[in-house]
Formats: structure tokens, sequence, C-alpha cells
């Protein structure tokens, strides 16, 4: 199981996260799709649960597929 979590900046997102004990390896990756790319990182949380932050755009967090 994996939690999502969409975050309009990930810099900021991870420096909480990091002030709060948190860390992850590796650094955040950019995976490019047709349609976007979007930068992904993946932690977990004390409890063990996978967490995976996704940077998007709030405006295009709907958008699956290229406009044609």
């Amino acid at each position: 199981m994996a939690l999502v979590f969409y975050v309009a900046v990930m810099a900021a997102a991870l420096a909480a996260l990091r002030a709060a004990g948190a860390s992850w390896s590796p650094e955040p990756e950019v995976f490019r799709m047709p349609h976007r790319a979007q930068r992904e990182v993946c932690l977990r949380d004390p409890d063990g649960v996978m967490l995976n932050l996704v940077e998007t755009n709030p405006a295009e967090q709907d958008k699956t597929a290229p406009e044609v």
C-alpha cells in the first residue's frame, strides 16, 4: 500500500519533512510522460507505510493525457 500526496512545491514539502526528521533515498526523480513531467519521491512514515510525493501544478492535476 502507498499513499500518494500531491504537492505544489516539492522543495518546500521536502524541507518541512526533513525538519520533522524524515529521510529518503534516492532524491526526487523526474518522470516524463507524453503530456507532462513531474517530480516524485518515495519515503516511509514511522509505521512503515510507503508515501509517494508528486509535484504537480494544481491546475494540471486532472490532466491525464495529451490534449489534442
